[in-house]
This record gives structure tokens, C-alpha cells and sequence, in this order.
């Protein structure tokens, strides 16, 4: 069972840069099919934009960068996501506090805690290793620029320059091993709609060369989708029948997100 997947044959960088938007496009359209979402939070992407702009040009605690990446981070958590709407038009009214209510820190770009459970060194050490090589960023902001509103440029670009320079020292490469898992073992993918960790094309790929592997999407989820009761039912009938794909009707009793 692979839950939230991460394939060595995925273009890391490129996909890093657009996961945001990717999410944010399927927000925006499930709020405008939402009768409350549409009413209370008309023209969301609209809203985000002048936001980003607004907060980039006159920041306070924190710029619109700050912003995306926050929303960025909170795609990842289900609980969070029903939130998003919410927060940017708090934002919209100067409560910059809503940033903090959605991603639960005290929001910066380096926030540091005395959390010792990740290791950035090893981070570093695997993502160097195996994703980022010389030249990345050149490549994809060639590929992004035109493709992604210019007001969210800076704030999805920014991450992969960081990479990119910081790698560049860390543990230079200038091409790297992506062939893909290739097995005929049963495999269950399990991705969440919203996830912009690994995000659902992520499933897509690892499914492709994997002959006896079932791909199910979780609508309205973040990342890591097995702590919830259609997940877990699904993952138990493919364990009990790994030949078989498994019944997947519980999906459409799934309404998430709430928007709040």
C-alpha cells in the first residue's frame, strides 16, 4: 500500500512550483459548486491574487509570499483545507492572525521550533541527491513563466532557487537517476485530491509501470489519506483480495471539504 506516493520518475522541481496552483484551481472550482462557499467567499482566486499583491507591496508581520506558502502548507492537512477560503478573506480585511489559525506557528518563511523529528541535513542529503540538479532553476522558470499568474511568481519560484543554490554546494549533480519502479507486485495508491506534497499526478506516474497497481484518489484530502474510514475500508479489502481492485463506493459518501 502506498500512501501519498513519492515516484523517483517525478520532475520534483517542476512539480514543486505548481502543486500550489494545481490545488488552489480544484478549491476554487469546488467553492464555486458549493452554495455557501460561492456566496460567502465570491471570486476566491480573484480575492488570493489582490491579496498577495497587497500584503508583497505593504507587508506587516508578514508579505504575500508568506501567504501562498502558508495556504501551500495547509493543502496537506484535510482538517485545514475547508479553512482556506476563510483565511484569505480575513487576510483581505488586515487579520493577519488568520495565517496563524490556518497553519497553527507563528508564520515564517524560516519558522524554527525545537521539533527534532526532521532532520534538515538529511532532507538536504536525499533531495540533492536524488531531485535537484545544476541548472534546475533556469529550466523551470522557462518552463512556469506564463503558466502561473505573475503575482504568485515570486512566492512558488523562490522554493526551487533555494533548492537549486543550496544543492548546488551541498551535493552538486548535474543529472540524476529517474527510472521508474517497474513490478508486477499488487500495489494499492492511495493520493489526496489537495495534497501539494505529492500530489495526485504523483499517483498517476507511480500507477503507470506498476501492472497489478490501483490508483484511488481521495476527494477532498491533504496528504496521507489512511486516518480515515473509506481509506482504511479500501486498504483492508485490497489487503484481503490484492488481485482484485477494490470497491471504492464509500468515496462518494465523502463531502470534504466543510467550508468553514
Amino acid at each position: 500500500i502506498l500512501d501519498s506516493p513519492f515516484p523517483p520518475n517525478a520532475d520534483t522541481p517542476e512539480a514543486e512550483t505548481l502543486s500550489f496552483l494545481w490545488s488552489f484551481e480544484r478549491l476554487v472550482a469546488e467553492c464555486a459548486a458549493d452554495a455557501y462557499c460561492a456566496e460567502t467567499y465570491p471570486d476566491l482566486e480573484d480575492t488570493l491574487l489582490d491579496v498577495v499583491v497587497s500584503y508583497n507591496e505593504d507587508p506587516g508581520e508578514i508579505t504575500g509570499d508568506d501567504i501562498v506558502v502558508g495556504i501551500g502548507q495547509a493543502f496537506a492537512d484535510t482538517s485545514a483545507i475547508g479553512l482556506i477560503p476563510w483565511t484569505i478573506y480575513e487576510l483581505r480585511a488586515g487579520n493577519e492572525d488568520a495565517l496563524f489559525e490556518l497553519t497553527g506557528q507563528e508564520w515564517s518563511r524560516r519558522f524554527q521550533s525545537d521539533d527534532v523529528t526532521d532532520s534538515e541535513g538529511m532532507y538536504n542529503s536525499v533531495i540533492c541527491a536524488d531531485e535537484y540538479t545544476t541548472g534546475d532553476f533556469e529550466r523551470i522558470e522557462a518552463a512556469v513563466v506564463g503558466e502561473i499568474p505573475p503575482e504568485l511568481e515570486s512566492a512558488l519560484l523562490q522554493p526551487v532557487f533555494e533548492l537549486t543554490n543550496l544543492c548546488s554546494y551541498w551535493h552538486p549533480r548535474v543529472s540524476v537517476d529517474d527510472s521508474p519502479v517497474v513490478s508486477d507486485i499488487p500495489a494499492l495508491v492511495l493520493v489526496g485530491g489537495y495534497d501539494t506534497a505529492t500530489p495526485p499526478l504523483w499517483g498517476e506516474l507511480t500507477v503507470q509501470t506498476l501492472s497489478n497497481g490501483y490508483l484511488v484518489e481521495i476527494p477532498g484530502s491533504g496528504h496521507n489519506v489512511l486516518n480515515e474510514a473509506c481509506p482504511i475500508e479500501i486498504a483492508t479489502q485490497f489487503l484481503d483480495d490484492p488481485f482484485t481492485r477494490p470497491d471504492t463506493a464509500c468515496l462518494a459518501s465523502i463531502d470534504w471539504p466543510y467550508f468553514e
